[in-house]
């Protein structure tokens, strides 16, 4: 219910409820199985089942499933294309969603679908799927050369929801995303006060004291 909640949140005003909850330990040990990489290799027959199994909690169920995903890939050096792809399939909702949260999990570790993400930003004009590769940008938060030009490309598109994801999907880069301030701080006028708070909390993350100056406190 707690999950609901900050599900709704999220979708309704794009805030993070702080909810304190028991942890997923599952989804936790794959990823320190996946960390371990080929060290680990007699686990990839139990996350092999946990990537296909579901349970009453569908939510819970993407976090095990995607933690597993990520953690054969990286155990097992799996190619990260096949993860990519399907995590932008809006026909295949559910296994779009575990890879999703699988990119999620692999962060930096998935750099190599930078450039994939970025044809599809490009490419693709699907609002959905645009959107799902913003975030997913972010969510790797490496190789800024390719990422922030397009990211800060698309803090000037008409759509408030590009604005909003790509201001955010900037704040993951912190200090290396120094590049957009200047299309950052254009953003703190925007009409939306969505996309204004989420362009705040980007300007703080990249540089704190800097954004202290454009009167935007701790």
């Amino acid at each position: 219910m707690l999950r609901s909640v900050d599900r709704l949140s999220r979708n309704w005003t794009h805030n993070r409820l702080t909810i304190n909850e028991p942890r997923n330990r599952r989804a936790e040990a794959a990823l320190v199985l996946g960390w371990l990489g080929p060290r680990a290799s007699n686990a990839i027959p139990v996350l092999e089942t946990m990537s296909r199994e579901t349970n009453s909690d569908s939510e819970m169920s993407v976090s095990e499933r995607g933690a597993a995903i990520a953690a054969l890939i990286l155990i097992r050096h799996d190619p990260m294309g096949p993860c990519a792809r399907k995590s932008l399939d809006i026909l295949d909702l559910m296994h779009s969603d575990d890879n999703r949260y699988a990119i999620i999990a692999l962060g930096t570790n998935a750099a190599p679908c930078v450039p994939f993400f970025i044809d599809v930003i490009n490419g693709k004009t699907n609002t959905q799927v645009k959107t799902a590769a913003v975030r997913a940008l972010g969510a790797i938060h490496a190789r800024p050369e390719l990422s922030l030009p397009v990211l800060t490309s698309m803090l000037k598109e008409t759509n408030e929801v590009y604005r909003y994801n790509a201001a955010r999907a900037i704040s993951w880069f912190e200090a290396s995303a120094k590049p957009a301030w200047s299309n950052l701080v254009m953003c703190l006028n925007d009409s939306n006060q969505q996309v204004r708070e989420v362009t705040t909390n980007a300007l703080r993350d990249i540089d704190p004291a800097a954004a202290q100056q454009l009167g935007i406190v701790p």
